[in-house]
């Protein structure tokens, strides 16, 4: 199971986790939650993928057909 991962904000989030930041793509209105596995649980970290992700869900907007998927795992710590 990887230690964290974006989740549509509509979803569950998956036994094991918790919420830790949400964000928004800056082209349409889906917002995401970051949710770290709760022994990784890192608010410093999850801000930076948080600020991260919402360049990545807007750069995917390239393909007018794209449409966002419910789940993106995993996600960097850096």
């Amino acid at each position: 199971m990887s230690y964290a991962k974006a989740i549509k904000a509509t979803s569950v989030i998956p036994s094991g986790f918790k919420e830790m930041a949400k964000t928004t793509c800056s082209e349409c209105p889906a917002e995401y939650l970051i949710v770290h596995q709760l022994q990784g649980a890192d608010a410093v970290v999850a801000a930076r993928q948080a600020i991260q992700f919402k360049k990545d869900l807007a750069g995917e907007h390239v393909d007018p057909k794209h449409e966002h998927l419910e789940v993106y795992e995993p996600l960097d710590d850096e």
